[in-house]
């Protein structure tokens, strides 16, 4: 038996189970036989897609564990359940990071576990997803003769909170539950960026942005991914032409083009497709590993200290620092000489240290 269609015997083993035991409770507690069947109506879409049942707010605030008044006030007003703060980036306005408090981060991966995950994203969606990287997001990109990369603006901020609503009343949930999830899942009525929810959300809310697309590119034998707000296409094709309909179809989904963003790249140039260089085999960005190189060189020569001290580098977890950028290098790329070199210089320091001990 194909695994959905055991998985669909399952759920409706599961279903059955459910229903006589919630008609026999109910009927025993005095309800209706009308009472029972409209809520069994209600639970029969929900259980179909593998999703939890919930009656109501009280019912849900049951399930994560947490009381409905806590509920209720984050999604009446969510600013005193996060914790702000600023990323700087190298271009471009600085990020702001809104993560939520312990007990509120704590039912959002709840929403997140039991519900959002039983949504599929697109197969275009290469972010968040499981089995999905940069890496495996590259790989659709190798050795095309035109690269067109186009920026989503103001991702997160984008999503506002009646279409997170509009998500949770499509998939089934009523009115006051999908209130409460979407509440719930928002920052100042739009997505938080920081929030464990925030990015399964935004994969599910592009599924049609990401359908256009794809299915204006696969008659074409053109390459569509689409890694958060960071659209990659690739293959022969009129990029212009692209560009005028990538921008219709965000514009219909009230998303905005980040015009200054978008990039044409022809195979003589260098290609990178969210951080990864796609011209001929994945590898990482040649001024990280030629950084690398020289940093290795140098350790090797004088020792880590000494290193530190003449190019004035007071970052206390330096070495943590270098391994991480070595063990990214080497995750585009298993075979990147410059990374394996510099992770065994740095076994080499362990080695020292230990002797020296």
């Amino acid at each position: 038996m194909p695994r959905s269609d055991a998985t669909w015997s399952h759920r409706r083993q599961q279903w059955r189970a459910y229903a006589r035991r919630f008609r026999r409770t109910a009927l025993t507690a005095g309800r209706s036989q009308e009472f029972v069947s409209s809520c069994l109506r209600y639970a029969e879409r929900l259980a179909a897609g593998g999703l939890p049942v919930v009656y109501d707010q009280e019912h849900l605030s049951r399930l994560v564990g947490v009381k409905a008044e806590y509920l209720r006030a984050v999604s009446n007003w969510a600013k005193p359940f996060y914790h702000r703060y600023v990323i700087a980036k190298r271009s471009g306005k600085p990020r702001e990071i809104a993560a939520p408090l312990p007990i509120l981060k704590a039912v959002q991966r709840w929403i997140l576990r039991e519900i959002l995950a039983q949504l599929p994203a697109t197969r275009y969606s290469k972010a968040y997803e499981a089995g999905c990287s940069i890496r495996t997001n590259a790989r659709f990109h190798l050795r095309q003769p035109v690269l067109l990369l186009i920026d989503i603006q103001d991702f997160f901020p984008s999503i506002e909170l009646p279409r997170v609503y509009r998500l949770f009343r499509d998939v089934g949930y009523r009115r006051d539950v999908a209130a409460m999830l979407a509440g719930i899942t928002t920052l100042d009525k739009c997505l938080p960026q920081g929030a464990p929810t925030s990015p399964h959300i935004a994969n599910l809310i592009c599924r049609r942005i990401d359908a256009r697309i794809g299915g204006f590119c696969l008659p074409q034998k053109v390459r569509f991914t689409r890694y958060a707000d960071d659209i990659a296409i690739s293959g022969d094709f009129d990029h212009v032409r692209m560009i005028r309909f990538v921008q219709r179809v965000l514009a219909d989904d009230r998303f905005v083009m980040a015009c200054g963003k978008t990039r044409v790249r022809f195979q003589h140039q260098r290609q990178c497709v969210t951080g990864v260089i796609v011209n001929e085999y994945r590898q990482a960005d040649r001024k990280v590993r030629r950084r690398l190189r020289q940093e290795a060189y140098f350790i090797s020569r004088f020792g880590l200290a000494d290193h530190m001290q003449r190019c004035e580098i007071e970052q206390s977890n330096y070495r943590q620092h270098l391994a991480g950028k070595a063990n990214h290098v080497r995750f585009i790329n298993r075979s990147d000489r410059d990374a394996a070199h510099m992770l065994r210089v740095l076994s080499q320091l362990d080695g020292k240290e230990k002797l020296s001990g």
